[in-house]
């Protein structure tokens, strides 16, 4: 066994843990389906999905900008042009997804591209879930 082998097999002591349990409970992470339920299964999901709370509050919540829309249809979108593009790239075999969409945001009066990396990572439970972190 390699000197690198051996250290991945090195437990190290846990210094600090945060939970997504702890992290919702916290308001740092936003329970889609305590939020909307039914709606991540009817997307498709298989796991339950969280979105951080920035990404809540910006492309969620309703703002001034946002006439004729309301949370659940901009929830509904999300999700839903998500899991096509999860398909997508599943389909094309890659590992990464990189997921856009237009949405309107305080303070910008014209719907702009956001940028999002979703990856699927395990929670406390050891289930495997979806969270969408967005950069834009």
């Amino acid at each position: 066994m390699s000197e690198h082998e051996n250290n991945q097999h090195t437990e190290l002591p846990i210094i600090h843990l945060y939970t997504r349990g702890q992290a919702i409970t916290d308001g740092v992470l936003i329970d889609v389906e305590r939020e909307f339920p039914g709606f991540s299964s009817q997307a498709g999901f298989k796991f339950p999905v969280a979105l951080t709370a920035r990404a809540f509050n910006r492309y969620v919540e309703l703002n001034p900008f946002a006439k004729g829309e309301d949370k659940k249809g901009r929830m509904w979108d999300i999700l839903w042009m998500l899991m096509l593009k999860i398909k997508l790239t599943k389909k094309q075999g890659l590992d990464t997804i990189k997921f856009s969409f237009l949405s309107t945001v305080p303070k910008k009066s014209e719907p702009f591209a956001i940028e999002s990396y979703p990856p699927i990572e395990d929670d406390d439970e050891e289930q495997d879930h979806e969270l969408v972190r967005t950069f834009g």
